[in-house]
């Protein structure tokens, strides 16, 4: 079995009391989304790893729900392999990266609560040894949900995510696009039927 199944096989009944969902739940901004522990990640671990762990926590609590400390084994396999691919768009050269940082905020949450140790130890170890399986589903893109689709082709094509102006230009004459050409991009579901 893979990292992924090895991750559901370890739902033991302890790290029943650390997940807890909330269904539609809204965050003011990324810290309220973050909380406490990842300051307190960073302050002990170090920068290395920073920005992908925020990441990783902003995907579980948004997506999932539960606090930023609180990962049920199911919720790690559907961050990583689910959400992640679905909705973040990530450089190539750095996805290697992604369940290295996984494996130390997992072990950091292992030392933070000594009773369950032994089961988030458990769950970075499987995740460190997942790194083919994380990057084969970042580069599948069936995987990939509207936006990503239309974001990841921006990009590619030369517009400034972060720049309005840029998006708008994109935007523009992308609409402009024979319908055929842009379900290439997006796929048939996400474009309206052409009118007879």
């Amino acid at each position: 079995d893979g990292p992924q199944q090895a991750a559901h096989d370890l739902a033991r009944p302890g790290l029943g009391q650390v997940g807890r969902e909330h269904e539609g739940l809204r965050f003011r901004d990324r810290a309220d989304l973050r909380g406490d522990v990842f300051a307190e990640f960073v302050a002990e671990r170090g920068a290395l790893h920073e920005d992908t762990v925020s990441q990783l926590i902003e995907a579980k609590c948004r997506y999932l729900g539960g606090a930023p400390d609180e990962w049920l084994p199911p919720q790690v396999s559907d961050v990583l392999y689910s959400i992640f691919p679905a909705k973040i768009m990530w450089e190539p050269d750095d996805l290697a990266e992604v369940p290295e940082a996984a494996a130390e905020f997992l072990r950091f949450l292992g030392n933070r609560f000594p009773t369950l140790a032994d089961e988030y130890h458990a769950i970075a170890d499987g995740v460190a040894r997942s790194t083919t399986q994380f990057v084969a589903a970042m580069s599948d893109e069936d995987h990939w949900s509207f936006g990503k689709r239309m974001w990841t082709t921006a990009k590619a094509e030369g517009a400034t995510l972060g720049d309005q102006a840029s998006m708008d230009a994109w935007m523009e004459e992308f609409n402009q696009r024979p319908q055929a050409e842009r379900e290439q991009v997006l796929g048939a579901t996400a474009l309206p039927p052409t009118t007879p």
